[in-house]
């Protein structure tokens, strides 16, 4: 017996399928990545003076950096979801794989995620001095 459907359960159908395709859509741009910024002051440390910013994403390790002027950074990036970082000065411009592991080492943690940040000096406390 063949397989009949009426015409009106086609346009059904097609109006779910659309609908479906359409909340799919809308549940992947949410889950899209949006930009993050961290800024800050340390000191008045200027060039070849670095900062580090090393976490986890994707299964696998990622850094970025920022050269310090006049002790202030700017370090930016994108993230769909909220991550924890550490943050590690290099004061001398040496590069963070080749920081003495020996010598004393300002490093701090901290949390990002994107939106609004507030100020949260009073909390930052080195990890190692």
């Amino acid at each position: 017996m063949p397989f009949l459907i009426n015409v009106s359960d086609l346009f059904t159908v097609m109006r779910l399928i659309f609908a479906l395709s359409f909340a799919l859509m809308a549940g992947h741009s949410l889950a899209q990545e949006s930009p993050f910024k961290l800024s800050g002051k340390i000191g008045n440390l200027d060039a070849p003076s670095r900062i580090y910013l090393t976490y986890k994403k994707d299964g696998g390790h990622k850094y970025d950096s920022a050269v310090l002027k006049q002790g202030r950074f700017l370090i930016s990036g994108r993230t769909k979801d909220p991550f924890y970082g550490v943050l590690v000065i290099d004061y001398k411009g040496v590069g963070l794989l080749n920081l003495d592991r020996r010598s004393p080492q300002d490093i701090f943690k901290v949390y990002i995620d994107n939106g609004p940040t507030g100020d949260y000096r009073p909390l930052i406390r080195p990890i190692n001095r």
